[in-house]
């Protein structure tokens, strides 16, 4: 709690009423004395997980009819997403410092119909750890590592809470990303940009 105008706030009102950019004068007790500074608010990257955004395009990237997209508060309220996993690194995500290690955390939010996922339906949902071997850092990252510039004989893609992880040949992507833009008119295959 705060004292504000001399009504106690809780911190959280306070903060909802300022702006990046705004100056804030803080009285702060150091080492026994009392300073008085003046700092200017600025934007905590990690945080934009937990920001409502309003008319902004999605970020995504669709690969061979998999849908990724990084975790956010429009994500998480939209999808319902239950799986414990994605629920734990949505509430550790700033608390635990889980943004040192990943910028987003990705999700696999959709899987469209085409033979090469037909069975995968099950893994909508789920928080992507590792695509072949190497930790997901960002949704640019997953991208980077679905679009190498050899391709694989096998993209395995490794999700928390899932008993296996999704193995697809390579040599069967590029068919499969043609027919899944085609069938459900998909003009642009990413969207990294904020």
């Amino acid at each position: 709690m705060v004292d504000f105008d001399g009504q106690a706030m809780t911190m959280h009102e306070i903060v909802e009423r300022k702006f990046v950019g705004d100056k804030v004068a803080l009285r702060i007790l150091h080492e026994g004395a009392w300073k008085d500074v003046e700092i200017t608010l600025k934007t905590i990257p990690a945080s934009r997980m937990y920001a409502i955004q309003y008319e902004k395009k999605p970020r995504y990237t669709v690969f061979a009819g998999l849908v990724f997209q990084p975790l956010d508060t429009n994500l998480y309220a939209i999808d319902h997403l239950e799986n414990i996993h994605v629920r734990r690194l949505y509430a550790d995500y700033l608390p635990e410092g889980l943004f040192k290690q990943r910028e987003d955390i990705v999700i696999l939010t959709r899987v469209e119909k085409d033979p090469l996922t037909s069975q995968l339906g099950g893994f909508a949902g789920l928080a992507v750890d590792k695509i072949n071997g190497v930790a997901v850092k960002s949704l640019r990252h997953a991208h980077e590592l679905l679009h190498p510039k050899e391709t694989p004989a096998f993209f395995v893609i490794e999700c928390l809470g899932a008993d296996r992880p999704i193995i697809l040949p390579g040599d069967q992507i590029q068919a499969a990303n043609e027919r899944v833009a085609t069938a459900y008119a998909i003009n642009r295959n990413s969207n990294l940009e904020e």
